[in-house]
């Protein structure tokens, strides 16, 4: 799944568009539920270095908000980080390439999704 597929799976399945927020950063892109407005996702290009990768190349990263045991289980596997610039334990980062396993960042949105939800987005 490449970037651009994801925004189009989390525009179309939750019926938000990408907001961007920081003039620094225009390609940030942050995903938030439309009336109690908390975000559920944010999708940016990032250093590998962050993540202490390797390479000097753009990385394509999203942020999600989990179960914390969860977090804990994912960042033992490979494509799956604490957080970049959020609460790294309610938050994890994931990387968006041909090795993340897409059925699972799909279930990891809808958790994150969920889990942001208040009594306004009802």
């Amino acid at each position: 799944m490449t970037r651009t597929e994801l925004d189009q799976f989390i525009r179309k399945t939750y019926k938000v568009e990408a907001e961007r927020l920081f003039a620094k950063n225009p390609t940030t892109a942050i995903y938030r539920h439309p009336k109690g407005r908390k975000w559920f996702a944010v999708i940016m290009e990032v250093s590998p270095k962050i993540l202490g990768l390797k390479g000097t190349e753009q990385i394509t990263i999203i942020n999600l908000k989990i179960d914390p045991v969860l977090g804990d289980l994912l960042k033992d596997k490979a494509s799956y980080y604490p957080a970049y610039h959020m609460n790294k334990e309610k938050w994890i980062t994931a990387l968006i390439d041909r090795n993340t396993d897409h059925n699972e960042l799909i279930g990891l949105i809808a958790m994150s999704h969920r889990l942001t939800k208040t009594k306004q987005d009802d």
